[in-house]
C-alpha cells in the first residue's frame, strides 16, 4: 500500500468515526417546562405575594409560566395537590401534619400523606395582632376576646399555640368563624374580632397597620421559658425569631414572634423527578431577580436558609429531584443521605402503623368522631409524638 493510499485510508477511517459519533443520540438535556402549577396561600398573604414574585422571576429567566391558584385554607391546598390538580402547593405546618397523620390528617378519611418538599423558606415572623388603641397588651389579655376561627385551617393550631403561651386555650376566648386566613386578618379592621394571627410581612398586615385603629403586635420573648414550653406542646416545630422586617417592625422596634419552615414548596413523592429538579433549580437561580423586589424574599428565600432549615428539621423530606439538584451544585453535605433515609423510614413506619390502627379501630367499633384520639394515642406510643 502506498503512502498516499494509507493517508486516504486513515482519513476515511477518521471521517467514519467522526460521522458515527455525530450520529449518536445526544445526552438528553431537560428543557424548562412550559407551565407549572401551584396552590398558594390566600390573596393578600405573604405566601401569595412570594409565589407571585417567584412566578414573575421564573417567567423572565426560563420562559415558564407558573399558574398560581390561591386557597384560603390548608385543606384546600392539600386536597388539590392530592387530587393531582396542581404539581406543587405552598404549605407550612401541613407538611408536618400530613407526613405523620396529625391534626386533620388524624381523621379516618385522611391519614398520613407522602409529602415531599423541593424548597424551604423561613417564616419571617408569625404572631398575634390587635388594634393599637385596644386594651390588649399581652397574651393573657385575650381572655374573653373574639378571635377568628377558620374551618380546616392550620391557623387555628397556631392561635392555640399563641394562647398557650399565656396559659389560655380556645375555651377561654370567643370563636368567630371566618372563611379564610385573609378574612380573619381583616376582621381586625371591620371590628368583628379583637385579635388576629398574621405573618408580619403580609400586605394585609400593612393594611391593618395603616388603618384608623393602628396595629400592635403581642410579644413572645424567648426569655419566657414557661410560655414557650406551653406553646411547643401544641406545635413543637416552632422556634423564636426576633423579627425586624414587616409592618411596625424594625431594628429599633423588633417583634418577638414565632418562626418555622414557611412556605415549604410541597409536592407528592410521586412527582416526576425532572419537574421537582426544575422547580428547585428555578427557585435558586432566580434569587437574584426576585430578591431585589422584596425584603422578605431577600432575607428568607436564600439557598443558605433552605439548607439550614432542612438540617435543623427532624421531619422534612426532600424530593429526589431536589436532592439531585443540590448534589449537582455541590451543597449536599456528608451524612444527609442517611438523614433523608431516616426520615423516610420514620414516615413509612407511621403510614404502616396507620393501616394497623384503622383495622384495629373497626374491630373495636370505634366511631369516626373518636378515631383521632385513638390514633393519636397509638401513634405516640410507637413514634413518641
Amino acid at each position: 500500500m502506498t503512502k498516499m493510499s494509507r493517508r486516504i485510508l486513515s482519513f476515511s477511517l477518521a471521517l467514519s468515526v467522526t460521522m458515527s459519533l455525530l450520529c449518536l443520540p445526544a445526552t438528553p438535556v431537560m428543557s424548562a417546562p412550559k407551565t407549572i402549577s401551584i396552590m398558594t396561600y390566600d390573596i393578600g398573604s405573604s405566601g401569595y405575594i412570594a409565589y407571585g414574585l417567584l412566578g414573575d422571576a421564573i417567567l423572565e429567566k426560563f420562559g415558564t409560566r407558573m399558574r398560581a391558584i390561591p386557597s384560603g385554607n390548608d385543606t384546600g391546598r392539600s386536597l388539590n395537590l392530592l387530587a393531582g390538580k396542581t404539581q406543587f402547593a405552598g404549605q407550612g405546618l401541613d407538611i408536618y401534619f400530613g407526613l405523620y397523620g396529625m391534626d386533620r390528617y388524624a381523621n379516618r378519611e385522611y391519614g398520613p400523606v407522602d409529602f415531599r418538599v423541593v424548597w424551604i423558606a423561613q417564616q419571617p415572623g408569625w404572631t398575634v395582632g390587635v388594634r393599637a388603641d385596644s386594651d390588649i397588651h399581652k397574651v393573657e389579655d385575650l381572655k374573653g376576646k373574639r378571635i377568628g376561627w377558620i374551618p380546616g385551617s392550620v391557623v387555628n393550631n397556631g392561635m392555640e399555640a399563641f394562647l398557650a403561651f399565656g396559659g389560655l386555650t380556645w375555651d377561654d376566648v370567643v370563636k368567630v368563624t371566618k372563611p379564610s386566613y385573609g378574612a380573619q386578618i381583616k376582621s381586625l379592621l371591620d371590628g368583628s374580632c379583637d385579635a388576629m394571627s398574621c405573618n408580619i410581612t403580609s400586605s394585609a398586615a400593612y393594611e391593618v397597620a395603616s388603618g384608623p385603629h393602628g396595629l400592635r403586635w403581642l410579644q413572645f420573648p424567648p426569655e419566657n421559658k414557661e410560655g414557650w414550653a406551653r406553646s411547643l406542646k401544641v406545635l413543637p416545630m416552632f422556634t423564636p425569631i426576633r423579627a425586624t422586617i414587616g409592618a411596625n417592625a424594625s431594628e429599633e422596634s423588633p417583634v418577638h414572634a414565632f418562626t418555622y419552615p414557611y412556605p415549604g414548596t410541597l409536592c407528592m413523592a410521586s412527582l416526576d423527578d425532572d419537574i421537582a429538579y426544575f422547580m428547585t433549580k428555578a427557585i435558586h437561580e432566580t434569587y437574584p431577580i426576585h430578591s431585589e423586589k422584596s425584603k422578605f424574599m431577600k432575607a428568607f428565600w436564600t439557598l443558605e436558609g433552605f439548607l439550614d432549615m432542612f438540617e435543623k428539621s427532624s421531619y422534612l423530606i426532600l424530593h429526589p429531584g431536589a436532592v439531585r439538584y443540590l448534589k449537582e451544585i455541590g451543597v449536599w453535605k456528608a451524612g444527609w443521605d442517611e438523614e433523608q433515609e431516616r426520615r423516610i423510614a420514620l414516615a413509612k413506619k407511621v403510614a404502616t402503623l396507620w393501616d394497623v390502627v384503622v383495622e384495629e379501630s373497626f374491630k373495636k367499633e370505634i366511631k369516626d368522631k373518636d378515631y383521632p384520639d385513638y390514633w393519636n394515642q397509638r401513634r405516640k406510643e410507637v413514634v413518641g409524638f
